[in-house]
């Protein structure tokens, strides 16, 4: 998910100085913090800043001024300084709008707040400068591309019929396994349906638990979608 990610970096405190336009000059690559460069990880493919990114690890430099900060993801994660930054492994190269805080910042700080299902922010605050920007989790695209296709598709008898077992093999919600298996008999045909699979093993009641044979698994099998009665 989103909160698979990690950030290095060292925090050199204010100390009294003027920050942003003297200690760090506006318009010059910083490395974002002190000593080695800044790292950020990623444990999954995501959406940074309104971009994609793949999963991995890179170094997070910034060329800050006075209203906007260039935000700079690079494939070299073993810099110190800026000397030696080669723009040819840069994968990120974004302008974003600073905010002023109220409060002040007295060591550099970087971290992540507003989360919501797939999505969280990562602030760079020091002084009283704040950047922000977005990461959303790829998994919401997916989910969304599989609400579009059963929108205009609509379940199949396969969709229903693994959902009824998964909900009879995994959980102890017989009731929905049962009720996804007499939906699946109401169902359209599914011409993907595997060749030979016109048997497929019913799932009945025995007792208090939902039993289902064991069945061929392949590809053409695709997990069925939350009905409003799963969150139940």
């Amino acid at each position: 998910d989103v909160y698979k990610r990690q950030v290095e970096y060292s925090r050199p405190g204010a100390k009294a100085r003027e920050i942003f336009g003297q200690l760090v000059e506006y318009k010059k690559m910083w490395r974002t913090g002190a000593n080695k460069a800044t790292k950020i990880t990623f444990e999954e493919d995501v959406i940074f800043g309104g971009q994609k990114v793949r999963k991995g690890s890179y170094s997070l430099f910034t060329i800050p001024d006075e209203k906007v900060w260039e935000i700079l993801l690079n494939k070299e994660t073993e810099l110190w300084g800026t000397g030696d930054y080669d723009e040819s492994k840069e994968i990120y190269n974004q302008t974003i709008e600073i905010k002023e805080s109220v409060d002040f910042v007295e060591s550099l700080t970087i971290d992540f707040g507003s989360f919501e299902d797939f999505s969280a922010i990562m602030s760079i605050k020091w002084a009283n400068t704040i950047v922000e920007i977005e990461i959303k989790s790829m998994a919401a695209k997916k989910i969304e591309k599989q609400y579009y296709e059963l929108l205009t598709k609509g379940l199949s008898a396969n969709d229903y019929y693994n959902g009824a077992k998964f909900f009879a093999n995994n959980t102890t919600k017989q009731d929905i396994a049962l009720d996804l298996s007499l939906m699946r008999t109401t169902a359209p045909f599914n011409p993907f349906q595997p060749p030979g699979h016109a048997s497929e093993p019913s799932i009945g009641r025995r007792g208090t638990r939902v039993a289902a044979a064991a069945a061929p698994v392949g590809p053409w099998y695709r997990p069925v979608a939350p009905l409003d009665r799963l969150s139940e």
